[in-house]
C-alpha cells in the first residue's frame, strides 16, 4: 500500500484509493468483525500515506449491508452490481425492477 501510494500519489488519474475488490465482507458470526479488523488498518494506512488525503474505498459485490461493517467505514461506498450478468441474461425488463435509486439507469 505504501509503495503504491508513493509511486502514484502525483498521477492525475488517481482520485481515490481502493484497498480491495469484492472481498466478501458480509456473513454470520465473526466474519464481519474479522473483515473490519483486517481492512481498517489498511484504510488508515492509505490516509496516513497520502499527502493529498484522497478518499479510500473498498469495492463490494451486492453484500448484505446490515452485517457489512467494513464497507460502511470507508469514505466512498462502491458496489459492483451484476444485474443481468449472471442471471436474467438478455432480459432487461426483469432486471430493471431490481435497480433502485441511486442506481437507476440514466435518461440518456
Amino acid at each position: 500500500m505504501r509503495g503504491m501510494i508513493a509511486r502514484d500519489k502525483n498521477h492525475p488519474c488517481v482520485v481515490m484509493w481502493s484497498i480491495a475488490n469484492e472481498p466478501g465482507l458480509d456473513g454470520d458470526g465473526e466474519r464481519p468483525q474479522q473483515a473490519y479488523d483486517y481492512f481498517r488498518p489498511l484504510y488508515e494506512l492509505a490516509h496516513a500515506s497520502d499527502p493529498q488525503n484522497r478518499p479510500v474505498t473498498l469495492v463490494c459485490c451486492q453484500n448484505d449491508y446490515t452485517t457489512d461493517i467494513a464497507e460502511r467505514t470507508m469514505d466512498v461506498v462502491c458496489i459492483n452490481r451484476y444485474y443481468g450478468w449472471y442471471n436474467l441474461s438478455g432480459r432487461i425488463h426483469p432486471v430493471a425492477g431490481g435497480i433502485t435509486p441511486p442506481e437507476r439507469p440514466s435518461a440518456g
